[in-house]
């Protein structure tokens, strides 16, 4: 019997294979628990607008009926005015068989049932599995496409094997799983179908892609940040294409074909075997670009400062990094404020994110000492200043933590507390302290 395989990508697990895995999933566990389960399909014309969900509760120990969309559960006489739009009893009628609703339509899966309308349980069991298998292979590996072997000649629900190929740019490891999830090398799917370590291989180099293709031109995906183009023609799924006129990468994956117009018309050739491959033959550009800022603890001292430094900053992953160490390999940058001559920004160790301009600041932000909302007050107070004001009773203390250009949003007076911190202040003017 004939080995086959089928390329996987990951566009069409997410945006396809996917759902139906978790369609199929709610079914298996309601069939498990109850016999049966059923899919609702709300349309208008050809177009499925939303999905429902006849399936079993185990915390309710009853069957209910489940919108994704909205997260919400409802029993079963609850279902026809809450979904459907209907009475309680003609939502019932319609779920247990008896009569239809205008714009809905059910599958009934089941294990053996005769008025079951779905696939039966072991396809949906045996779809869920392979699919929820290869995810978890592309996913875990970081990979834009995945396969699935099979050698017919084994029984039918164990023919199927999802694999991967690992490319380290010089070598590849093919990777295999049962769909039961067990971890599988070539040599042990070898010894599983009896068949040869090499035809196993070539089954999968040579594999089809799953779900046919329809359009003019192609979808590709950059190899380096995962960017898309779409180029005129047809050009195979799964191929490496070497482009050298893109910014964003040389090295290019045949993700789909789409109707949509080109965004790009570039002169392209076949590239090397694999993204890995590719990347190790012709690398990636840097995900930096190297900014000079000025860096300080204190933004309201920033932006008079002379003394500008180069940076490498990566603006998709809001990171900086000192000057040539874009992607890491030495300590980061120190917390605080970054500057270049036009915003100013904040790093906290972990996000670099944009914190304001330099405009002139006339006012100051403030908590209470004894905690509270913060409020903005007249006047520029140094970062740390504490304050104090009469015009509460008692009089309450604040500290200063920011300089802005807001507004105030009180009006009170406030007095600088010479003679030490919060603590000190507190002991003497403890308004707002419990």
């Amino acid at each position: 019997m004939a080995l086959k395989s089928f390329r996987v990508t990951k566009k069409e697990l997410d945006t396809y294979y996917t759902p139906k895995t978790t369609n199929y999933d709610l079914m298996v566990n309601s069939i498990n628990s109850n016999e049966y389960g059923q899919i609702i399909e709300q349309y208008v014309g050809y177009e499925i607008i939303n999905r429902y969900y006849h399936i079993w509760d185990n915390n309710l120990i009853t069957m209910v009926v489940y919108d994704r969309i909205s997260d919400t559960f409802v029993v079963e006489a609850e279902a026809g005015p809450t979904f459907f739009g209907v009475s309680s009893a003609q939502g019932l009628s319609f779920l247990n068989g008896t009569s239809s609703i205008s714009g809905f339509r059910k599958l009934k899966y089941c294990n053996g049932c005769s008025d079951g309308n779905g696939l039966g349980k072991p396809v949906i069991d045996n779809f869920k599995k392979r699919f929820t298998q290869i995810r978890e292979l592309i996913y875990s590996y970081g990979l834009l496409d995945g396969f699935l072997f099979y050698d017919e000649s084994l029984p039918r629900y164990q023919d199927a094997f999802p694999a991967i190929k690992v490319d380290d740019g010089v070598n590849i490891t093919y990777q295999f799983k049962s769909i039961d999830g067990t971890d599988l090398s070539v040599n042990d799917v070898a010894t599983i179908t009896g068949k040869p370590v090499s035809e196993i291989e070539t089954s999968v180099d040579t594999s089809e892609i799953i779900k046919p293709q329809e359009g003019a031109n192609t979808v590709i995906v950059s190899c380096c940040d995962k960017s898309y183009h779409i180029i005129p023609g047809q050009t195979a799924i799964g191929a490496i294409l070497y482009i050298d006129s893109t910014p964003e990468s040389s090295c290019w994956y045949a993700e789909s074909l789409t109707d949509e117009s080109p965004t790009i018309y570039p002169n392209q050739q076949k590239g090397p075997r694999s993204c890995e491959e590719c990347i190790k033959i012709y690398g990636c550009p840097s995900a930096c670009e190297q900014i000079e800022f000025v860096f300080s603890t204190d933004p309201t001292a920033i932006c008079s400062d002379p003394r500008y430094t180069l940076y490498d900053v990566n603006w998709v992953d809001s990171k900086i990094f000192f000057r040539d160490e874009c992607g890491g390999g030495s300590p980061p940058p120190d917390n605080g404020y970054y500057y270049d001559g036009k915003n100013i920004y904040y790093w906290d160790g972990i996000t670099f994110s944009e914190y304001g301009t330099c405009s002139t600041p006339t006012s100051s932000e403030v908590v209470p000492c004894c905690g509270g909302e913060p409020i903005i007050i007249d006047g520029v107070y140094s970062v740390g200043t504490v304050l104090y004001t009469k015009d509460t009773d008692p009089a309450m203390c604040f500290e200063v933590k920011n300089n802005s250009a807001e507004s105030p949003t009180s009006s009170f007076s406030f007095t600088i507390w010479k003679d030490g911190d919060c603590g000190s202040c507190t002991k003497n003017y403890p308004g707002g302290c419990k």
